[in-house]
């Protein structure tokens, strides 16, 4: 069968046919994310006619970057022709800026805590560097950094940068419950910690639009539920430094971790699978937001249908 080229957008023209080379190409079936594709798409199914034949069947479409495997002949989109910037590339546009902006709030807060902990006799840049908050605060910049510049140019955010997405989000979120739960503890000890407006930033308020940004976002790829794994890995890794680091040092950047400030070995145990606890709970919200009202696998978008 021959390649045809498809040079008019099918998410302006849903119904009906589209332009193929000057030849009509009536539509037969459409996906069902066709309506909501973010730039150009395609259908499944198009009868192709002309004076030399009629071509009936399944396609490969190759979309905006996208490709669809199928059988039958190859609809390629045209890049010499601008893609279409609907409905779609105008709400990527918004998630690149929102993005943009928890980017810079994240990193004024960052900086602001820094020059709050500078006031702090007991200052030392290493320690503050250790902090498992500060550490997930500075990927998440790099992170919702890239993830803006991602949604300004392309349709879809790619499945590893989800991933890292949802990585960061999670431990964005595991640091202000577990900061909120001390607050409240120190309250009930008669005994106060300050609350800085940067740690307020770091701990509550960017945690919280990072998870609403997951929340509504629409372009997001399924995560497999091995990501509950994978989002243990670097707290482990931080919990194995800090433990090895703690005693050369003489300070632990939580008191949880500090043999002098709790019963016992048990007690510190017992914290770490509470974190752990947490740390799992939000990495499965998170992953099954991405799961909620899936459409059968092979309706699907070939980018988004992972395990």
């Amino acid at each position: 069968m021959p390649a045809v080229t498809l040079h008019a957008c099918a998410r302006q023209q849903p119904e009906g046919s589209v332009e193929i080379e000057g030849r009509k190409a009536s539509v037969t079936r459409m996906l069902p994310w066709l309506k909501t594709a973010p730039c150009c798409a395609a259908v499944t199914a198009l009868k192709v006619s002309d004076a030399a034949a009629t071509v009936e069947g399944e396609f490969e479409i190759i979309s905006c970057g996208w490709s669809l495997p199928g059988a039958g002949v190859a609809l390629v989109h045209d890049r010499a022709h601008e893609p279409c910037r609907g409905t779609g590339m105008r709400a990527r546009t918004a998630f690149g800026v929102a993005r943009l902006g928890l980017t810079a709030t994240g990193l004024v807060a960052l900086i602001g805590y820094f020059q709050y902990t500078l006031g702090v006799s007991t200052f030392a840049i290493a320690n503050f560097f250790s902090y498992f908050t500060v550490q997930s605060a500075i990927v998440s910049i790099f992170v919702f950094m890239s993830a803006a510049v991602v949604a300004l140019r392309r349709p879809t955010d790619p499945a590893w940068l989800d991933m890292l997405r949802a990585m960061v989000t999670t431990y964005i979120l595991v640091s202000g419950v577990v900061y909120g739960i001390i607050v409240w503890q120190s309250s009930s000890a008669n005994y106060s910690i300050e609350v800085p407006w940067s740690s307020q930033f770091l701990h509550f308020v960017i945690p919280v639009f990072a998870l609403i940004d997951w929340i509504v976002d629409p372009y997001k790829a399924r995560l497999p539920w091995k990501y509950l794994g994978w989002a243990i890995v670097f707290p482990v890794f931080w919990l194995v430094f800090t433990l090895i680091r703690g005693p050369v040092v003489g300070w632990y950047p939580y008191f949880f971790l500090d043999a002098r400030q709790v019963s016992g070995p048990g007690e510190t145990v017992l914290y770490c699978l509470i974190i752990v606890m947490i740390i799992t709970g939000i990495a499965a919200l998170l992953t099954g937001i991405t799961r909620l009202k899936r459409m059968p696998r092979h309706l699907l978008p070939p980018w988004r249908d992972s395990a």
